[in-house]
């Protein structure tokens, strides 16, 4: 599965829709199972606060045949500054981009 006898392993990658259910599954990865992302500098390896994991999801479009392809899910995750409350803003701050609280990680 994803050889091509012309190209080898193809190697791709799609944003997919956060839907509720990816919410879910997202959810139930492990804390152990999350893996830090690193980056280049200078030529030595640096985490950049970001982590990623693999995520048991099969979109509900994607299951109805086991002939189907096999899609892997990974799932990114960063943790978001700690911000301080402003006086008379006692709510989270809505944000242009789609969040997820994730419980017992500070």
């Amino acid at each position: 599965m994803g050889e091509s006898e012309r190209f080898g392993r193809i190697e791709f990658a799609i944003g997919s829709d956060v839907t509720n259910e990816f919410k879910k599954a997202v959810a139930e990865v492990e804390e152990s199972d999350w893996h830090p992302i690193h980056r280049a500098v200078n030529g030595k390896k640096e985490k950049t606060g970001a982590e990623w994991a693999e995520v048991c999801f099969v979109p509900s479009a994607m299951g109805h045949s086991k002939k189907g392809p096999e899609y892997r899910y990974l799932a990114k995750r960063q943790a978001m500054a700690e911000q301080l409350g402003l006086p008379g803003l006692e709510s989270q701050p809505v944000l242009p981009f789609q969040t997820m609280a994730m419980q017992g990680k500070k």
